[in-house]
């Protein structure tokens, strides 16, 4: 799905991409937000400590299915959200946010080394 919204994305963010103009990493953030995983969200929470969301108390220890896709698309939190922008900054998706060991994998991610392939 990523893929297809790079090539159908009329701002040309396949080209912004292939010229250098906007890393690579801050696109795949920006694709992880734009074309979820999972519609649900995927994976169970388990809430930590106890906390108000949206005037509900959730206890720790209680579990919740976020839905993330909507999250993801909320216009308070991202301008024009349902328009993908690989240089969106800052980007808080929650694609890959937790604890643990998703958690480790998360922080990683921006800092990977990721180069577009030269043409030859």
């Amino acid at each position: 799905m990523a893929i297809v919204a790079l090539l159908c994305d009329p701002r040309a963010s396949f080209d912004l991409l292939r010229a250098g103009e906007v890393p690579l990493a801050t696109a795949v953030e920006e694709l992880l937000r734009y074309t979820p995983i999972a519609a649900s969200g995927g994976t169970i929470r388990v809430a930590l400590d106890d906390i108000e969301v949206g005037g509900v108390t959730v206890r720790a220890g209680e579990g919740v299915l976020p839905a993330t896709t909507s999250a993801n698309r909320d216009g308070r939190v991202f301008t024009d959200p349902d328009r993908l922008d690989v240089a969106r900054r800052p980007n808080p998706h929650l694609a890959v946010r937790s604890r643990g060991a998703t958690a480790a994998s998360a922080r990683t991610w921006p800092g990977w080394s990721c180069r577009w392939p030269s043409a030859s």
